[in-house]
């Protein structure tokens, strides 16, 4: 066994010195998102120093905004089972509780231009170009995800209350899981032949402080060996090919422990079932045993190399074990499942220095980024280019109003530094783009000079209400 791995290995190092890419990357699945820039930080503190800023992100505090938000809730809870209903039902609350008919997007929409949705309903706040695509803002419909969608919407309802016009627009939709988004993304399709498709999404959902990215590309291989007759034979017996096997997954786990790993190899994580053989009475069929590989990367080369090298690692065992047991086993790798990472790391890095920045100089301990959320809807919008970020907007106490108020305002300051907007007489442009490092922990965003030195004006406080 040693002397196959050494031979495994000794393959593996040709294509290591060629490559620098690593099978395996030091980096955890959640990471955290290291100190913002000095500009960022002082963009995002005169952003919010501005006084209707102000007034509005104290106005999420009140307890106005706190019924509000529980009375949507329980009408979300009861809503009816069936999609299209509960859609109907969520757009007659909504309008019920003060929203403008011409600006919900729905089955019957006031705009003739906007897409038809039968099982989603958007809020639309701001006014959309070419030049600044809309954020997307997303919650499921249901009970399980009640309070998030009526947080979500009360968040709509206070920026058109105090008239925070967005430079971005921001589209707050809430659909059925695993069907809304989907739907949303596609019927948009004329939307985006104009160069409208949206910037990002931002998945509202959970409890939890931390925000999961769904930027991590998947590859998934199936190494089968096979015997060349119709059955098991004295040296092509199942118990030789379940060894050949586990010969071979001990080589890629022992690869991934010991290539060298460059300083700047892009993350990858690697995943090795355990072997499992078959054999069935159909005359066309051949005894096998196979093994699955499941890799992760936010690189596609990185993913691809891997695939290479795991490749020859299984020919190679495969053949020195046929020489030394007289077996005539034969290999077979094919690729069960592909999903390119998200190719979209500047607007995910956009999004990520807004969330940033919300968080405030002193960043929470349990708030970090993670990559380890995947969900059906996610996947989707990832296939269609769309970087997406979850986060939710309450916390794991619902019952305590001054304990769910960090998350709700997290995600409105993120909106305000992401989009931008049109405040007491001043024009605060959209966040400008911010470049992810894939080649590093991808999370770390483009350093600036320490040197610069300015001070951030803050503007006096305007009193609850003075808009209404």
């Amino acid at each position: 066994m040693k002397n196959l791995l050494k031979t495994a290995l000794g393959a593996a190092g040709a294509l290591f010195s060629l490559s620098a890419a690593a099978v395996q990357s030091p980096l955890p699945s959640a990471s955290w998102v290291p100190a913002q820039t000095r500009s960022l930080t002082e963009s995002a503190e005169y952003l919010i120093a501005l006084p209707t800023a102000r007034t509005f992100l104290d106005s999420l505090k009140a307890e106005d905004c706190w019924n509000w938000r529980k009375r949507l809730e329980a009408e979300l809870s009861a809503a009816p089972s069936n999609p299209d209903q509960a859609a109907m039902a969520l757009k007659s609350s909504l309008v019920r509780l003060g929203f403008e008919p011409e600006n919900i997007v729905s089955t019957d929409n006031f705009r003739k231009s906007d897409p038809v949705l039968r099982s989603t309903v958007c809020v639309r706040h701001g006014f959309t170009s070419a030049q600044q695509p809309p954020l997307l803002v997303f919650s499921s419909l249901g009970a399980k995800e009640a309070a998030n969608t009526a947080a979500a919407f009360a968040l709509a309802r206070n920026l058109q209350r105090f008239r925070l016009d967005p430079v971005r627009s921001v589209w707050f939709c809430a659909g059925t899981p695993g069907l809304g988004l989907s739907e949303l993304i596609a019927r948009s399709g004329h939307v985006q032949a104009k160069g409208q498709k949206f910037f990002s999404l931002l998945r509202i959902e959970g409890n939890s402080p931390q925000v999961f990215g769904n930027f991590m590309g998947e590859k998934s291989l199936e190494i089968r060996i096979s015997s060349q007759g119709l059955s098991w034979g004295k040296t092509d017996s199942q118990e030789n090919a379940k060894s050949t096997l586990d010969a071979i997954a001990q080589a890629l786990r022992a690869l991934s422990e010991t290539a060298p790993r460059a300083r700047r190899t892009p993350y990858a994580q690697t995943s090795i079932s355990e072997v499992s053989c078959q054999h069935t009475l159909l005359s066309s069929v051949k005894p096998s045993c196979s093994l699955s590989v499941h890799m992760r990367s936010r690189d596609m080369q990185t993913m691809q190399n891997m695939a290479s090298q795991f490749e020859t690692i299984a020919g190679n065992i495969l053949a020195d074990r046929n020489k030394s047991t007289d077996a005539r086993f034969r290999i077979r790798v094919t690729s069960t499942a592909h999903r390119n990472p998200t190719a979209s790391p500047r607007e995910l890095g956009t999004v990520l220095a807004a969330w940033r920045g919300a968080l405030g100089a002193s960043q929470p301990r349990d708030a970090f980024l993670s990559t380890a959320f995947v969900v059906s809807d996610a996947r989707f919008a990832s296939e269609h280019g769309l970087p997406s970020l979850a986060m939710s907007a309450i916390e794991p106490y619902p019952r305590e109003k001054s304990r769910s108020q960090t998350l709700f305002e997290t995600l409105a300051k993120t909106i305000l530094i992401l989009c931008g907007a049109k405040i007491d007489s001043t024009t605060v442009p959209a966040l400008a783009p911010q470049t992810l490092d894939f080649t590093t922990g991808g999370e770390a965003l483009q350093a600036e000079p320490t040197d610069v030195k300015s001070e951030v004006p803050v503007a006096p406080r305007q009193p609850e209400g003075q808009l209404e």
